[in-house]
């Protein structure tokens, strides 16, 4: 069985578990910063829950090449039930989306805020290598969702 760790700062000194996706943490900070975040991504896969708690704003219709995305992706959470938590875990140690304050500039980042990035990106790495190692289910995940993924493109 794979060891548990906390989602958002890897330690191994679990206190809480998400509501919604059982994804463990190991203290209150932890567990309120992924719940924030878990909340949203549960806004955006159940925009009906957005609506009927007053949201003003419309949710465009998926295209079909969405829904067929979302399907696909849907099938593989089903075949590898670990691959969402292993996700979350990742996009957690690569510190979430990068937050801007209302009304912040979109130059170029200072040199702190390119170190910090740097760091994010190795912490997520790091979460991924931990993620493929302590579970071979969910290897087998994050390498079918790669499949997925399109190649990048070199000039």
């Amino acid at each position: 069985m794979a060891e548990k760790i906390c989602i958002c700062c890897g330690s191994q000194d679990i206190k809480y578990k998400c509501p919604n996706c059982r994804a463990p943490s190991c203290s209150l900070t932890c567990f309120k910063q992924h719940k924030d975040i878990c909340r949203e991504y549960d806004k955006r896969e159940n925009p009906g829950v957005a609506t009927a708690l007053g949201s003003n704003t419309q949710v465009p219709k998926p295209s079909s090449a969405s829904t067929l995305e979302a399907s696909t992706l849907q099938a593989l959470f089903l075949q590898y039930p670990s691959l969402k938590s292993s996700l979350q875990h990742i996009y957690h140690a690569a510190g979430g989306l990068p937050s801007q304050p209302d009304g912040a500039s979109t130059a170029t980042p200072s040199m702190e805020d390119a170190r910090q990035q740097q760091r994010n990106f190795q912490a997520g790495l790091r979460a991924l290598q931990n993620a493929t190692l302590a579970d071979e289910t969910a290897a087998q995940g994050i390498a079918a969702l790669m499949e997925l993924l399109p190649e990048e493109k070199t000039r």
